[in-house]
């Protein structure tokens, strides 16, 4: 008698369960018809949202509630640059419009740019040094706190739509078709740089004075690792405008732009995660910033602000997985040309399968070894038996079990 033995581990003793991480959108309750362009958060609590018609709204309860703001002004508000030296804003907009604040937008002064520029984006160092870019493809400059602004860099081929200084004090600025310059004398001079893509860039962000990423079409995300000497594409995997970037640490960021699009990533965008905001209709985002490591909040058309947390995955939690002692019938049975025998074992000993025919007597016997806790299956093949009932049975230490099949021949 010829007999083939395959020992198959079914299951393992422990039973591992890992949730993914998900993130939970909540549109938050302001009724407004105002198209919304930037959002920035000071800190946990105090929050900024600025858009159409000046609209200026603040948060003190970490987004929980948004409050309208009277700035002086009826211009579209676009670009929020905040001072984190001692939480002074600035805010720039259409029809060369800068308004700042330095008691958290209680009173706040219009700043005369006398341009008659729609400027696109703020950024600084300090109080006294501001620099905007426009639509027009104009830069401009103040080293005196917004009294007066110079025009640094003109470029009136491109459309220039977000500028950012660095802690190192360089300063990037990017628009359409892939224009990039960079400065590194607080914008007296710029060099054209290798944005690796000739497609409208919208969005820029860095995250210390080497990783950076910008955004824009058709769905495009770049990194840089060497403070924007090179940009590497990430895959986004959506074909649509991405319009803003920002990281709360160098894993954790988010992506926004028009059609429901929201990307995140929890490991510096090697993965982009895409969730939709339901109902679809209308949403359109702007600006995102992440104000702690799983919290963030978009804002965009129709009044539209969102609030976004990520609900962090559980470490791996392994359970334990109770087993017992026994045989399961074989499959098929009747059998023929092979057949399945499967059986648990509830502790760690050794084990052997033993078949006997009708009179008792020993016809198979097969060690199994020692064996841990788990489901297993043993394939039995036989060759010179007879036709009838056997009994198959499994024994460890001192427990064994017994069932009955069936051969035909």
């Amino acid at each position: 008698m010829k007999i083939i033995i395959l020992i198959i581990l079914i299951s393992p003793i422990f039973n591992s369960l890992k949730a993914q991480d998900k993130l939970l959108i909540e549109r938050m309750p302001y009724e407004t018809p105002f198209l919304f362009y930037d959002v920035k958060f000071l800190n946990e609590n105090t929050g900024f949202i600025c858009g159409e018609g000046g609209a200026i709204l603040k948060t003190t309860n970490a987004g929980n509630n948004w409050s309208l703001l009277f700035s002086g002004l009826g211009e579209m508000f676009r670009s929020i640059y905040v001072n984190p030296e001692n939480n002074n804003i600035y805010i720039c907009g259409s029809s060369g419009s800068v308004v700042k604040t330095t008691n958290l937008g209680n009173n706040w002064t219009i700043l005369n740019s006398s341009l008659n520029e729609s400027f696109n984006s703020i950024s600084g160092y300090g109080d006294n040094f501001l620099i905007i870019c426009s639509e027009s493809g104009y830069i401009y400059k103040s080293e005196n706190g917004g009294k007066n602004f110079d025009a640094v860099l003109i470029n009136n081929t491109n459309l220039f739509t977000a500028i950012k200084c660095l802690p190192n004090e360089n300063i990037f600025v990017v628009g359409h078709t892939g224009k990039m310059y960079k400065s590194e004398n607080f914008g007296s001079n710029w060099s054209i740089m290798n944005s690796n893509t000739d497609k409208n860039i919208h969005g820029l962000y860095f995250l210390n004075s080497l990783t950076g990423y910008f955004v824009g079409l058709p769905g495009n995300i770049f990194k840089t690792e060497d403070g924007g000497n090179s940009w590497q594409f990430q895959n986004s995997n959506v074909g649509n405008s991405l319009r803003s970037v920002h990281f709360y640490n160098q894993n954790r960021g988010f992506v926004v732009g028009y059609t429901t699009n929201i990307l995140w990533t929890y490991d510096g965008g090697n993965i982009w995660k895409r969730q939709n905001v339901e109902p679809a209709e209308n949403v359109s985002l702007n600006s995102v910033f992440m104000k702690n490591d799983s919290v963030a909040f978009a804002v965009g058309y129709n009044g539209l602000i969102l609030k976004m947390t990520i609900k962090k995955n559980v470490d791996t939690v392994v359970t334990p997985t109770i087993y017992n002692f026994g045989l399961s019938q074989n499959y098929p049975n009747p059998f023929n040309s092979g057949t399945i025998i499967k059986y648990e074992i509830s502790k760690t000993e050794r084990y052997r399968l033993q078949i006997y025919d009708v009179s008792g007597s020993l016809v198979f016997s097969e060690e199994l070894g020692i064996l841990t806790p788990g489901n297993y299956s043993f394939n039995f093949i036989p060759e010179n038996l007879s036709s009838g009932v056997y009994y198959y049975r499994l024994i460890g230490g001192s427990a064994k079990t017994t069932k009955k099949l069936v051969y035909i021949k």
